[in-house]
């Protein structure tokens, strides 16, 4: 499968539609194929599946927290750090990935780019602060599926 991109949030709670924002302008960006592109309202334990068939997932989502808004958070995934809210109906990255392994037997690399948000009110629309950020975001998800797409050809 490549790269699995996975934007998720509630596109209509304001900055909460980061993820759904971003991977609509990735889908203009990216050439045909570059990228499986999606987008979910949250993380559950069925995306498990298709995370262990790629070579590399990135999740997008806005943040409440870690910086002041238009922040831009990236972190590496790591699988000691997951949890999940108990019922598997809501999961962390982390929990996606420890799914994929226990019941696929494979977890792929993964990154996590946030932008800490400004307001999560009723709205389609991302505020500015949000919405300048969105382009370096996008610069780097850009730069980590051409990393991806380079160590495939350098194995080849």
């Amino acid at each position: 499968m490549g790269v699995l991109v996975i934007g998720y949030g509630n596109p209509s709670r304001g900055d909460d539609g980061l993820g759904w924002h971003a991977c609509r302008r990735l889908q203009r960006l990216l050439p045909a194929g570059r990228a499986t592109i999606t987008t979910v309202h949250q993380l559950t334990p069925e995306l498990a599946e298709d995370v262990s068939r790629c070579d590399l997932a990135i999740f997008i989502d806005a943040a409440c927290a870690g910086g002041s808004p238009g922040d831009l958070l990236r972190h590496d995934v790591d699988l000691a750090g997951a949890t999940s809210d108990g019922s598997g109906h809501h999961c962390t990255p982390e929990a996606i990935l420890a799914y994929a392994r226990a019941l696929y037997g494979r977890a792929p690399r993964a990154v996590t780019f946030c932008i800490v948000g400004q307001s999560f009110d009723f709205s389609m629309r991302l505020t500015r602060k949000v919405r300048d950020a969105m382009e370096d975001l996008l610069q780097q998800v850009v730069a980590e599926i051409d990393a991806c797409h380079a160590g495939d050809q350098a194995h080849a």
